[in-house]
């Protein structure tokens, strides 16, 4: 029984973080407006979802144990790529913007950086997240 239920999580947490935030894409595609949309709250997220997805692929964790968390930040990348879109942001700020993002969380979840350094990301992001101010 714990099996079975166990299997059942394995896939419906994965499928329901996967669609989770549709709703807010398709009404920010509708609206074809980045209004109401907190860019540092989406920021924050971003990094603490992609701290967390990289720890898990440095200490070589099963995919299925961590897939929501991309599939979070495939979501948010998104939310973003619509926002620069509506704001018609330069093309060089984006750019440098995806070079900004990618490269250390490359960097982190390849293991080229030691495992200390992931952790202490991991942990700072966390540290932030919990002392950050609510609006």
């Amino acid at each position: 029984m714990l099996g079975m239920l166990t299997t059942l999580l394995d896939v419906l947490v994965p499928f329901l973080c996967g669609v989770c935030k549709l709703p807010q894409l398709s009404q920010q595609a509708r609206r074809r407006s980045s209004a109401g949309l907190s860019k540092s709250s989406l920021a924050l997220e971003t990094a603490a979802l992609s701290a967390t997805a990289c720890y898990f692929c440095a200490n070589l964790y099963p995919v299925t144990s961590y897939l929501e968390y991309p599939l979070l930040v495939a979501q948010n990348l998104l939310l973003f790529a619509m926002a620069a879109h509506f704001e018609s942001a330069a093309p060089g700020k984006v750019a440098l913007a995806t070079f900004g993002y990618a490269v250390p969380v490359y960097l982190l979840a390849a293991r080229v950086v030691p495992m200390a350094v992931v952790q202490t990301v991991s942990v700072s992001i966390v540290d932030t997240l919990c002392d950050f101010p609510s609006d």
